[in-house]
């Protein structure tokens, strides 16, 4: 049976119906009851609702009818903890909220029904909470991998960014809640988040930078902006006239009002002639608008008409949520209920990326199962990290659980941490070391590493020379620094012949404080060459017994603390014998891999870090490469909230999942989709590619602490690997189910139109399989005579249809001027070129099933 699905798409979207939970306030009624309020305070008064009162708070005025602060809450995809008025400490007995997947979580679904649901939940449960605003979404585009924050944000594409956000943040505030989108703007990276200089030629911003704020504003009307930590062309966004007040509020018409993020205001005029509206910070570090304002309105430097526009944009949006200025009854809210409860698990369930599946080992039959091994952190929870996004659920079911629940107890459900996960060093025996102490003086020989000391931080000029058993150097004072050596800015280096007495993947590993690099015959293994704390790099090499290799260690020490311990763990531990042999006897393994909140810097999805490598750590790999081909049924579960390099699993693991931070119910959803009881639909919403090179911020060298220019350009994730021929390990887009599906018959409604007209586009989509499944599809658009360089193809609409086995459906989506629109710098707006254009069906960015072509006059 043939059906029809039709959607419309463009950056201008449709109204997206939603559950209103209390009768609509106008933005007439609002701004009239604003203005009211306004008339009757004083300047004092006015001042005060421009900056906090506390940590989430702003103050009351009875007199205005405003009996009760202003409350605000942290988080995306769950109400955050109370926090204390004037410190960032968790207060409160009653904090609990059902946590969500994280907004990338939900990007990899691909489906608007699903962001309108989890909007609604999230407005439902602030205000149980006694919440007025939500300080998300959060919709920063992913430029490289390793932001700290790209877990909590949708997508390297702004459409797809824009399409999700404003069913959103529409159905958010249907429940009489503020939505606050974040962070405005261009603040995609954390590594010096609060000075770094974002530089940006108009047409990217435009294209890439803006989409997803302005569908936000214009469309879904969101209430609040906050501005981004980093400053934006030599400014501080905070500060920042032409994002705030030229973009926002005049081209955009924005109403509601722009708040700083914790912190990010650095200069009282500076922020409100910039357009800042409220500043917020740890309570008692409220200090610019609150102490300031007063004197820069009395000496003229900032007027009260400037104020005047700042209240009543606060005013605004109280009103529109229904704080002040109406007689209905504000929304009640709910909160942990059993449907919020089922949205999580079916939203964690179709967030879940298949990758690979060779042989059709997943679903995994659990009929026969005896003994199923999960390899790594498989009982860790995830919910309560993350920094700002970090989340205090009811309860939360970790993968472990899941599956052991799934399964029953007459199967054996194990988990087996990675070995050599901990910090402990091992030096490598001096059997294995052949170079000879030149100066020994005892009666047998003595072998170690050769030293040479630098009066230097740079490894240049005349060396000291020295010899040392083992590189153990807990304590400054235990380098023993040669006399003429500055014990407080050295360098030092180390080098040794080594002779391994097995052959297998080592792990090796420094722990210091500064800098330190390994390198063995002449190829880098680790490199944490900076100033920094104590902590642990490791990296995995495989070495083969009775070779001879050439080992070199540098290290500097740039002030303060300083140490310096390198060593290894060889092959044929124990503990790695017993899980190789676990692996062979098992029913099923699953190795999860990934990244974390907290812990180790490499591995850390975490507000305030960027990881330090696009490679996952040392521990995991050695483990992975021992036992990966061990059993046909095994499958890689990685957990990130973004690109991590998985070319090794694609080459190697039988089947693959991706799986993001997914919330309390994570566990239930993956042993669902594990077992078939769910068909995985969810989909990529970056690429993966195989090196950290790959993605244009670093193959240009541009991601840097301090003046980072976006010389990529308009080429961001997929359209980088498009422009330059680069085959990324995963496309844009990608993911499998456990059924197929063709594609027949794309139609175009016209084929020749004017740029003020729309154009259908259809396709056929069939369940060729036995199951039922959900298929996305996509649809991109190449412009083949643009006078501009544009993208080899863009995606301008998708829809996600679920179909039966056997059945056909046509998938229709209109596509308005805007899929067609570049932003010509020259002519300062968006234009449409007359050309051919080729409107293409596709299943991920780079599998395009059918295409049809189109003329514009």
């Amino acid at each position: 049976m043939k059906q029809s699905v039709r959607f419309t798409t463009s950056f201008v979207f449709a109204v997206i119906s939603t559950v209103v939970c209390s009768a609509e306030i106008t933005d007439e009624h609002a701004m009239q009851v604003a203005n009211e309020a306004l008339s009757k305070l004083s300047l004092e008064e006015k001042i005060k609702l421009t900056h906090g009162s506390g940590t989430m708070t702003i103050g009351a005025n009875a007199k205005i009818g405003l009996t009760e602060e202003f409350y605000m809450s942290d988080s995306s995809h769950t109400v955050r903890h109370d926090m204390a008025r004037m410190a960032w400490d968790k207060v409160g007995d009653d904090n609990e909220a059902t946590v969500m997947p994280a907004l990338q979580g939900l990007a990899q679904t691909w489906d608007v029904d699903l962001a309108e649901e989890f909007g609604h939940l999230i407005g439902q449960e602030a205000r149980d909470r006694g919440k007025d605003m939500m300080l998300g979404p959060g919709i920063n585009i992913h430029r490289t991998p390793i932001c700290g924050r790209n877990w909590e944000y949708m997508s390297e594409d702004p459409h797809l960014t824009a399409a999700l956000t404003v069913p959103y943040i529409q159905s958010l505030q249907a429940n009489g809640v503020a939505a606050t989108v974040k962070h405005f703007a261009v603040n995609n990276q954390e590594l010096n988040r609060n000075w770094v200089d974002t530089v940006v030629d108009e047409r990217t911003l435009r294209e890439i930078y803006l989409p997803g704020f302005r569908a936000a504003v214009v469309d879904a009307g969101a209430l609040a902006v906050m501005s981004g930590y980093n400053r934006f062309r030599g400014e501080h966004c905070s500060h920042s006239d032409y994002l705030n007040n030229q973009v926002l509020k005049d081209e955009w018409g924005f109403k509601g009002f722009v708040v700083t993020d914790w912190g990010g205001l650095h200069n009282a005029k500076a922020g409100a002639l910039g357009g800042t509206d409220v500043e917020m910070h740890n309570g008692r570090h409220i200090k610019y608008f609150k102490d300031e304002l007063p004197d820069l309105v009395k000496s003229g430097e900032v007027s009260e008409a400037v104020i005047d526009d700042k209240a009543r944009r606060v005013l605004y949006v109280m009103a529109k949520i229904g704080k002040i200025g109406s007689a209905e009854p504000r929304v009640l809210g709910a909160r942990n209920t059993a449907e919020h409860q089922a949205l999580a698990r079916t939203v964690a369930e179709d967030a879940l990326v298949l990758l690979k599946n060779e042989n059709h080992v997943l679903p995994l039959n659990p009929d026969g199962l005896k003994h199923v091994l999960l390899i790594g952190n498989a009982d860790e929870e995830h919910c309560g990290g993350g920094c700002s996004a970090i989340g205090t659920p009811p309860y939360e079911i970790t993968a472990y659980e899941g599956i052991q629940q799934f399964l029953g107890d007459d199967v054996i459900v194990e988990t087996i941490r990675f070995p050599s996960s901990g910090e402990d060093l091992t030096q490598i025996p001096a059997h294995c070391i052949t170079t000879e102490d030149p100066n020994n003086k005892e009666s047998f020989a003595v072998t170690g590493w050769r030293m040479e000391f630098f009066n230097n931080k740079d490894l240049e000029g005349e060396a000291l020379s020295g010899f040392a058993r083992e590189i153990n150097y807990k304590h400054l004072n235990g380098f023993k620094v040669p006399e003429g050596i500055n014990p407080k800015a050295f360098s030092l280096r180390l080098t040794a012949e080594v002779v391994p007495k097995a052959s297998g993947v080592y792990l090796l590993k420094t722990m210091s404080d500064d800098g330190v690099r390994i390198r063995v015959d002449g190829k880098e293994v680790i490199n944490d060459w900076s100033n920094h704390q104590p902590r642990l790099k490791d990296a995995s090499i495989e070495l083969v017994a009775g070779e001879r290799y050439a080992f070199v260690v540098e290290y500097f020490q740039g002030g303060g603390g300083g140490s310096l311990v390198f060593g290894w763990d060889a092959p044929g531990s124990e503990a790695m014998n017993t899980l190789v042999e676990k692996t062979k006897a098992a029913d099923a393994v699953l190795i999860f891999t990934g990244t974390t909140h907290g812990g180790r810097i490499e591995a850390r999805e975490e507000e305030m870090f960027d990881r330090t490598q696009y490679e996952l750590p040392a521990d995991q790999m050695r483990t992975v490469e021992a036992v990966l081909g061990l059993n046909p049924k095994t499958v890689v579960v990685n957990h990130s909230g973004t690109a991590v390099d998985l070319s090794w699993a694609k080459a190697k693991a039988p089947a693959i999942i991706q799986e993001p931070y997914n919330g309390q119910e994570a566990g239930n959803a993956l042993a669902n989709v594990l077992f078939g009881k769910v068909n995985p639909s969810g989909r990529l919403t970056y690429t993966i590619g195989s090196q950290l090179n790959d993605y244009g911020a670093h193959a240009l060298d541009t991601y840097n602490s301090q003046y980072v220019v976006y010389e990529e350009g308009i080429f961001v994730g997929y359209r980088w690997f498009d422009e330059k021929a680069i085959e990324p390990v995963y496309p844009f887009g990608s993911g499998l189910s456990y059924t197929t599906f063709s594609y027949a018959d794309p139609v175009l409604s016209k084929n020749i139109i004017t740029d003020a007209e729309d154009v259908t586009a259809s396709v056929t989509v069939t369940n060729t399989g036995q199951t039922v499944g959900a298929e996305v599809v996509q649809v991109y658009v190449s412009d083949e005579t643009s006078s501009l360089p544009r993208p080899e193809r863009e995606l301008k609409g998708f829809v996600k249809v679920k179909l039966n086995p056997g059945e056909s459906k046509t998938v229709s989506i209109t596509l308005n001027r805007n899929a067609f629109a570049f932003y010509h710098p020259e002519k300062g707006g968006w234009v449409v070129e007359p050309g051919h254009f080729t409107v293409h069906f596709a299943h991920d960015s780079r599998d395009i099933r059918c295409s049809a072509q189109l003329i514009l006059k």
